[in-house]
């Protein structure tokens, strides 16, 4: 079918020609075999196959062996999908039935089959099909399907839909192609969930991401003009297009929120994918709904305000286009504190990269800043902003909130400690290690590692690994921090990172990187082995007598010889594991 574009209205809005055209659309299926990427790219989705049928599908065949079923909507239609196995001594499902005519009939599809071993004891199947060809209304919507097993267990499996429309739209007499993607399956062009794009440059683009295109209905700034894009009959669509000075206030709202709603799907479902282990589950602090009311000024608006209200601004140098981006968004600024903090005591600004590429160049050069996400802060008198590189957890990004303001801030560890009485800092913790005779065990953290605290949380455990507190003094140390260290004990550089030492800074065992619960209960047992013997220094020696002395006075319920015992226990002020313990009685006498 040609491109062409067709006058159907004018009219004048304000002083200003608003014509709306129709644009003749071709409905178009890329091939997967093709060297030549798609306009743009769709989102896949996921497949749940199940053992049960649901209600609506198709059921297979009788004597189809061990079948599984999933169901998609396309243009409007159930459509039953079947996973089965040709015979009983696959491993996986090696067939695929497709109710390719939306009659309620299933159909064979060839599969495409790949077994790959991962390692001695883990083989992937992977089942593809580049093009399953769903056949409705006289219309072919073509999908692009993929199934992963690993060993007998299903994995994931997903659809990739293929088709797009694309026609052209002359704006200011310039034509310029125009793109359009049935993003809700449907078959047709132009419902609220649809997007559309056309490039400014007017070359056809490769595989533009979902999350750049525009609503239908919602407009975009382009050649001087804005331009709104609307569903028509069939193929064909409307363009809207007023002559405009810059990009309308609710056009760039509609973006964003456009952006955000793709990329917390996405994050939401990672999040539930790993059994809720995000940085705030791992925190588990307290969430808002509230959204930080974020300003759109120029470096120099910014600082302007700043002297005036005599408030520093905290900067959020952002891209739509960066998964990164909107994983601060949803890790760290919907934190209840980390949102108070930002809203009410700095002055919220954020320079969104598609928007006004040159005050987000203005941003970048101001903050010194080198990749995304960076954010930043700007104190009232202009001094030298601060810049604030990657991403920060909420406990981490309060900390640098806090300490921005001026305020004095101690950082909480103890997340990281799991069940082990660690002291932080390398320099106290050698004086730990030497007044216990026991020696360190070094642990690199870094106060943004989820992955650090969930080891700990998951490892340092009594039971796992409790026998390393008779021979070692844990030791926690900030790998952002104690660069000396690091550099002086290099595997500490995977944080989280383990490193057994003796006095004489000498290696003993060294573990880097996460590992599975299994493979750290045998490992903990290493470092116990090749534990050095020393003796027992005088005043740990001591410190463990008073210790007992408290243990006898809780047993015999005599508070005052308790109280006493726990008095000089804390005179001592050493032995970490000594000193909790009586912390603890202390709590506890105090409540009676």
């Amino acid at each position: 079918m040609s491109h062409r574009a067709l006058l159907v209205l004018a009219l004048l809005t304000g002083g200003a020609v608003a014509e709306e055209v129709a644009v003749a659309g071709t409905h178009t299926a890329w091939k997967p075999d093709s060297e030549t990427p798609p306009p743009l790219r769709a989102v896949p989705q996921a497949l749940d196959f199940r053992e049960q049928k649901p209600a609506n599908a198709v059921a297979a065949p009788d004597g189809t062996i061990q079948p599984r079923y999933t169901t998609i909507r396309i243009a409007g239609k159930t459509i039953t999908l079947v996973m089965a196995k040709s015979d009983k001594q696959q491993r996986q499902p090696d067939r695929l039935l497709v109710d390719l005519n939306g009659d309620g009939k299933l159909h064979p599809v060839e599969l495409e089959k790949e077994d790959r071993e991962v390692d001695e004891e883990t083989t992937a199947f992977i089942r593809t099909c580049s093009s399953v060809p769903i056949l409705i209304a006289g219309r072919k919507l073509p999908i692009r399907f993929e199934y992963r097993g690993v060993n007998d267990d299903p994995y994931d499996a997903g659809i990739l839909p293929l088709w797009y429309l694309e026609g052209t739209v002359e704006i200011g007499e310039v034509q310029f192609p125009l793109f359009a993607q049935d993003s809700d399956l449907d078959g047709k062009y132009g419902s609220d969930a649809d997007l559309w794009f056309i490039p400014s440059d007017r070359a056809r683009p490769k595989a533009m991401r979902p999350f750049l295109l525009t609503r239908f209905g919602a407009g975009r700034f382009l050649s001087g003009h804005r331009v709104v894009v609307t569903g028509g009959k069939g193929d064909q669509l409307k363009a809207r297009i007023n002559p405009a000075k810059g990009p309308a206030q609710n056009d760039l709202v509609s973006a964003r929120e456009h952006a955000r709603a793709f990329w917390f799907g996405l994050l939401a479902k990672d999040e539930a994918a790993n059994n809720d282990q995000s940085s705030n589950a791992s925190d588990r602090r307290p969430l808002t709904d509230k959204r930080i009311p974020w300003r759109y000024l120029t470096v120099k608006q910014a600082k302007a305000l700043a002297s005036k209200q005599k408030k520093p601004v905290f900067i959020d140098l952002h891209s739509l286009a960066s998964g990164s981006c909107f994983h601060v968004c949803y890790t760290t600024f919907r934190d209840e504190e980390v949102y108070g903090l930002i809203s009410g005591r700095f002055i919220p600004v954020r320079a969104v990269r598609q928007e006004n590429d040159t005050v987000f160049r203005e941003f970048v050069d101001a903050l010194a800043a080198e990749n995304l996400p960076s954010m930043g802060v700007i104190q009232p008198n202009g001094e030298t902003p601060q810049l604030i590189a990657g991403w920060q957890s909420p406990a981490a990004m309060v900390y640098t909130l806090r300490t921005a303001l001026g305020e004095k801030v101690e950082r909480d560890w103890t997340p990281f400690f799991g069940e082990f009485p660690f002291v932080v800092g390398y320099e106290a913790g050698m004086k730990e290690a030497k007044f216990t005779g026991r020696p360190p065990m070094l642990f690199s953290v870094s106060y943004n590692n989820a992955a650090g605290r969930r080891f700990a949380q998951r490892s340092f455990t009594m039971k796992l690994a409790g026998k390393l507190l008779d021979h070692y003094t844990p030791v926690l140390i900030d790998v952002d921090a104690d660069k000396r260290i690091v550099k002086k004990f290099p595997v500490l550089i995977t944080s989280p990172a383990i490193a057994w030492i003796d006095f004489d800074e000498e290696q003993i065992f060294m573990n880097g990187g996460d590992v599975p619960i299994y493979l750290w209960e045998e490992l903990a047992k290493i470092p116990v082995d090749r534990a050095p013997e020393h003796p027992v220094p005088a005043g740990y020696t001591a410190l463990l007598k008073l210790r007992d002395e408290l243990r006898a006075a809780l047993k015999a319920s005599d508070p005052a010889k308790a109280r006493i015992a726990i008095a000089a226990i804390e005179r001592v002020g050493q032995g970490v594991r000594v000193q909790a313990e009586a912390a603890a009685a202390k709590k506890k006498l105090g409540s009676r």
